[in-house]
């Protein structure tokens, strides 16, 4: 978190700087509440940080900066030690292949439908997964499959067979949509990056390389005659 801030600090202007700085600030104070809630002892660096921080007035970004830069010069972090309990959380989309270039075709303002068939790895809570669909003008929909959809393989493996209903406006050509599955994080306050993205799933990580299909929206014969006239 401490690192994270550090690069934001260096590629952002002032005001979304101020911004990081908060948001830093206040994650840093939950930290300290849950470890004091729990009688845990935090690490050299983390003390030395909370220290610190205590006697900063102001959460400008040149004097956090600074400050996190004099720390990490100073004390280096304990060393992580990983579990061999880590597992890679991942899916494998069967259906569809993504190789056909016929595009999917239906009358604008209305929907269509897609099966979807995947498997899903080392995922502890099937409530997380969502379809994401992503299409040209970079609108992204999240959408969560029924329960019934679900079919239990094994321990932290199972099988998903949905019907992803598809819909767009009007579009001069066959136009390419990505279908991928994803793993929905409980959102919060998050440090991020500033971004021009219109993609409103923030918290979620995507488990497999998206699968791109093709849409051929066309306009009602009735609707072409109104619009000629």
């Amino acid at each position: 978190m401490t690192i994270k801030l550090k690069l934001i600090l260096r590629k952002c202007n002032d005001t979304d700087g101020m911004q990081a700085c908060q948001v830093f600030m206040q994650n840093l104070y939950q930290v300290q509440r849950f470890l004091t809630a729990n009688e845990l002892e935090p690490d050299g660096f983390v003390s030395e940080l909370f220290s610190s921080l205590a006697n900063v007035e102001e959460t400008k970004p040149t004097v956090m900066c600074k400050l996190i830069q004099a720390l990490m010069f100073r004390i280096r972090p304990l060393p992580l030690t990983v579990s061999n309990q880590v597992r890679k959380v991942q899916a494998f989309i069967h259906e569809p292949t993504g190789t056909s270039d016929n595009p999917i075709k239906f009358m604008s303002g209305l929907s269509t439908s897609l099966f979807l068939d995947a498997n899903l790895e080392n995922v502890q809570d099937i409530f997380q997964i969502r379809v994401r669909v992503k299409y040209p003008d970079l609108h992204v929909q999240l959408i969560r499959p029924r329960l019934n959809d679900f079919r239990k393989l094994g321990p932290l493996r199972s099988h998903l067979l949905t019907e992803v209903v598809l819909s767009h406006w009007l579009w001069s050509e066959p136009c390419p949509v990505e279908i991928s599955l994803v793993l929905c994080t409980p959102s919060g306050p998050q440090l991020q990056l500033p971004t021009s993205s219109t993609d409103d799933d923030a918290n979620s990580i995507e488990l497999c390389k998206p699968v791109l299909i093709y849409l051929s929206i066309y306009l009602s014969i009735y609707l072409s005659i109104y619009l000629s006239s």
